[in-house]
């Protein structure tokens, strides 16, 4: 049986949370079916019960971890020390001798180097690469990462060194279309495939929503746009009755603080997975007010529940590019007042709301089905081995 090495996300660091987590697990499951046997080896992750009861994906027992550490809320570990701990996985991935490795956004210089010795095919699928983020200056970095500046400053400095080139892997998969051509023109590489996330639990669910419920669930990192979602929230719960905002991953207090005085806003730090389904069955726009995300898994759950995506216009946001783009005149937005204009129409047109809702599910129904994945991913591999 083929051995197949999954390294974690961020260079190898993380399979827990997140959708680059999601998107292991989902390989896994994929490898597995196809009679691989599959590892996934992390500085950091949860054990496979874990990670089937938190992405809503099974897999075979032909799946195994090897962590460092197993995930804990309570204890975070520098990135630049993870990734530095990664390295005594060096001695596993030689005893496993594996078919072909996989790695997540980055590879390490110093695991790379042994397994081109040893002449073992890597695929590198990126979600959105710290090299990539690098190249486009400290000042990019800082605001794309949760890191301090202190901490953005001495990962900046150190990964340069320590991460690989992506034109030396053997073959770029991208998450999105944007990415794609963003590290096309970063880093000079024209043969890039692209190989968007899986929806696993596809409903597309269409059925006519009359309460105007808005679902925003994108992390509140430095990217996000708080005065406009707030200046947005304001206009639309002047000129939309009935109205209903729910604010998923919150962490801005003056939302929260908001949401305390009017009950048409619900602010809230964590939605459970059993809950979180029925709020996208119900959720009629999706809000996207972020400059930057890889692809936003959430914001295609959405659509394929019937949500219009409501996505800030950046050529760095995967929820634009590669969703909200397919609707752009009326689900892109480059200002609040674009963003209230385009739900107003939609509110005042329920044949249009569902022309554009049926077009976005067979789209997104026709590129990020699983079987679409897995059947793309398996090709790739089969190429090599």
């Amino acid at each position: 049986m083929d051995k197949i090495v999954i390294l974690g996300c961020n260079g190898g660091t993380d399979i827990a949370y997140g959708g680059g987590a999601y998107v292991v697990t989902a390989m896994a499951k994929c490898l597995s079916e196809n009679g691989f046997e599959v590892h996934l080896v992390s500085t950091i992750g949860l054990d496979p019960h874990e990670l089937v009861s938190v992405h809503n994906i099974s897999f075979g027992n032909n799946v195994y971890t090897h962590y460092l550490f197993k995930y804990s809320r309570s204890t975070k570990i520098p990135y630049i020390i993870a990734l530095r701990l990664l390295s005594r996985l060096k001695k596993l991935l030689n005893s496993l001798n594996p078919t072909l490795v996989i790695y997540n956004d980055d590879y390490l210089l110093s695991i790379d180097r042994e397994l081109r010795r040893n002449k073992v095919p890597r695929i590198l699928y990126a979600h959105f690469p710290y090299i990539t983020r690098r190249r486009l200056g400290l000042g990019f970095t800082y605001r794309t990462t949760e890191w301090t500046l202190t901490e953005a400053t001495i990962n900046y400095i150190s990964i340069d060194n320590m991460f690989g080139d992506l034109r030396d892997i053997d073959y770029l998969i991208t998450n999105s279309e944007g990415l794609n051509n963003v590290i096309r023109v970063v880093h000079n590489i024209n043969n890039i495939a692209t190989l968007r996330p899986p929806l696993i639990q596809i409903t597309g669910n269409t059925r006519r929503k009359l309460r105007p419920i808005f679902l925003h669930a994108a992390r509140q990192d430095k990217t996000f746009l708080q005065n406009e979602l707030t200046n947005f929230m304001t206009i639309i719960n002047e000129k939309v009755p009935n109205s209903l905002f729910i604010i998923n991953r919150n962490k801005s207090r003056a939302l929260f603080k908001l949401s305390i005085g009017n009950a048409r806003i619900i602010a809230t730090q964590w939605i459970p997975n059993d809950l979180w389904y029925k709020v996208l069955n119900a959720t009629k726009y999706y809000l996207h007010f972020k400059w930057f995300e890889g692809l936003g898994i959430a914001t295609a759950e959405a659509v394929m529940n019937g949500a219009i995506p409501i996505a800030y216009r950046s050529s760095f946001n995967g929820s634009w590019t590669d969703i909200a783009r397919l609707c752009d005149r009326d689900c892109g937005f480059s200002s609040v007042d674009e963003a209230v204009e385009h739900v107003l129409d939609f509110e005042s047109d329920d044949t249009k709301f569902s022309r554009v809702s049926n077009y976005l599910v067979s789209e997104l129904s026709r590129v990020m089905n699983y079987d679409y994945f897995c059947k793309s991913l398996t090709s790739i591999i089969n190429k090599f081995i």
